[in-house]
């Protein structure tokens, strides 16, 4: 999904740290520092979306989107290069993933509305901002990263970009150290 003419139900990072938490629960995934995407994509979401469809898509097709997902057609797509970024354990392609994940499982029709006009959309009910949220819960759990003394260390034990690791560790307000 891109920003565009939706908004989605007001939420807060508590409760999309809760629906990532259950995902990985349903999963048996809890205590897993390195999310498994790829295996998530195609036998996790199947198991529990009887209709489920993960699909890779040339970059032609996609164009400028890396993943695009159609939450009530229960169907995820990324674009071949990042598809191939996640199978290489890639931090900003096993993001994308999981933020198209938060999409799947947070953004259906009736959870999303028209905007109307060109006001500004609140940060809680913008779409995208969930996603990414959700995508940072998904592969860095709160209880985890708190285990965490260096950014390197939340790179390394959860697959994540350098961006996105000191991005949760400031969500969490955790002071950490970087090891270049």
């Amino acid at each position: 999904m891109s920003h565009g003419p939706f908004q989605a139900q007001p939420t807060t990072k508590a409760a999309l740290e809760n629906v990532a938490g259950q995902l990985r629960q349903v999963l048996g995934l809890e205590k897993v520092d390195f999310f498994p995407v790829v295996k998530v994509l195609e036998f996790g979401l199947p198991s529990i979306f009887e209709n489920f469809v993960f699909r890779v898509k040339e970059g032609p097709a996609m164009g400028d989107q890396h993943g695009l997902t159609f939450p009530d057609d229960s169907e995820i797509w990324l674009r071949d290069d990042v598809y191939e970024g996640v199978t290489q354990g890639k931090g900003r392609d096993r993001f994308t993933a999981a933020h198209e994940i938060g999409h799947l499982l947070l953004h259906s029709q009736r959870f999303l509305s028209r905007r109307m006009g060109d006001q500004p959309i609140r940060t809680n009910c913008d779409p995208e901002w969930q996603a990414n949220c959700f995508g940072g819960c998904l592969l860095m759990p709160a209880i985890l990263v708190k285990t965490c003394k260096y950014i390197d260390e939340v790179m390394d034990r959860f697959g994540v970009s350098r961006d996105a690791a000191r991005h949760r560790t400031k969500q969490l307000n955790l002071s950490m150290q970087e090891v270049f």
